[in-house]
């Protein structure tokens, strides 16, 4: 009789515990339900906000970010600053080696360019950039190598602007910070491969931001080729 009700007694407790652990699931599973909506919630403001915003704006008015596109394009190439994106001894070996790809149409394997190092083992690592500025050079000059970069950097603080208010930042805020970011970045305004990588950097960013903030959306699907892209 003992052991029967010692047995009785711990198969009460062994149902009450598995009572209490089916419980406590249910109060977690509950618990993340209600912060997925939430947060579904939250998103939902978040967008209409930022679409009530665009549509108070006149549709003849630019936008924040089209007015730091048509500031930083006009400051890059019809001021002293045009001059400035030419001014690193890089810029022309990116050219020279685009040319180089173009009349051969291939990558070239060894150094074309040192005395000390002439045919050894050498890699042109951006060359679809260097391409791109040598199609600018022969086609417009150095004019054209400058506004190609300058249309890169102007893309990127907009489309990095854009992003922002998007994703609900304060616009103040935002063109207080772009500011700060173009002042600091200045110092890096050249006609060379890293202005582009400015760019890849906040498109990767704006299709993850979206993957997250639109369940479902399929655009992390071009990260592989973005990547790709940016490689070279």
């Amino acid at each position: 009789p003992i052991c029967c009700s010692e047995a009785v007694k711990s198969a009460r407790e062994i149902g009450a515990f598995r009572s209490v652990k089916i419980v406590t699931r249910a109060a977690l599973n509950s618990q993340r339900l209600i912060t997925n909506v939430e947060t579904a919630s939250e998103i939902t403001r978040r967008n209409q906000q930022v679409e009530t915003s665009q549509s108070a704006r006149p549709r003849f008015l630019p936008s924040a970010a089209d007015l730091i596109f048509i500031v930083l394009l006009l400051s890059l190439t019809c001021t002293g600053l045009a001059s400035r994106l030419l001014d690193d001894g890089g810029v022309g070996w990116h050219i020279r080696t685009g040319q180089i790809i173009k009349q051969a149409h291939s990558i070239p394997r060894a150094d074309p360019f040192s005395v000390m190092t002439a045919g050894k083992t050498w890699f042109a690592w951006e060359w679809l950039f260097d391409v791109g500025v040598a199609e600018a050079y022969d086609r417009i000059g150095l004019n054209g190598v400058a506004l190609l970069a300058a249309l890169i950097i102007a893309t990127t603080f907009a489309f990095a602007l854009r992003t922002a208010v998007r994703s609900g930042a304060s616009l103040l805020v935002t063109i207080l910070l772009s500011i700060l970011a173009i002042s600091a970045s200045s110092i890096h305004f050249f006609a060379r491969p890293h202005i582009l990588s400015w760019l890849m950097a906040v498109i990767w960013f704006r299709i993850l931001d979206r993957s997250e903030t639109r369940p479902g959306s399929r655009t992390v699907l071009f990260l592989p080729f973005l990547m790709l892209l940016w490689v070279n």
